[in-house]
């Protein structure tokens, strides 16, 4: 029974790590197509992907911080504080499932996926007042 909660488990978090890697470079793409499932490989690709999401979410926010009110920025600043703990914790926590090696790839995925949604919400909220 534990072993089918964990297949199901890891088929629903590569279910929905294809469809946020619709949103990830071609550079991804091709990467992972080159990984061969190779663990470290596939590893490799998430890890700069996860430079380049985090790079549009860094100019995301301050782009988004330079369009609010002085409340709304606290709130921002206040909310991406938030978020950081949960992206970390949820993350941490995927990290745990299995206790088998495929939990790395498990907690990069969640990193890179978070982060790229992430970015796209701060991207939404920076033209929300243009």
């Amino acid at each position: 029974m534990h072993r089918i909660i964990i297949v199901t488990a890891f088929l629903l978090i590569l279910s929905s790590h294809a469809t946020a890697a619709e949103n990830y470079s071609a550079d991804y793409k091709a990467c992972m197509d080159k990984s061969e499932g190779v663990t470290s490989s596939m590893l490799n690709c998430n890890q700069e992907e996860l430079k380049k999401q985090d790079a549009r979410l860094n100019k995301n926010y301050k782009r988004a911080m330079s369009t609010l009110s002085a409340e709304q920025k606290i709130n921002l600043r206040d909310t991406q504080r938030l978020w950081l703990k949960y992206k970390e914790a949820n993350c941490g926590m995927q990290a745990t499932l299995t206790g088998g090696t495929i939990d790395i790839l498990f907690s990069s995925g969640c990193e890179l996926e978070m982060t790229q949604e992430r970015a796209d919400t701060l991207e939404w909220l920076s033209n929300v007042g243009n």
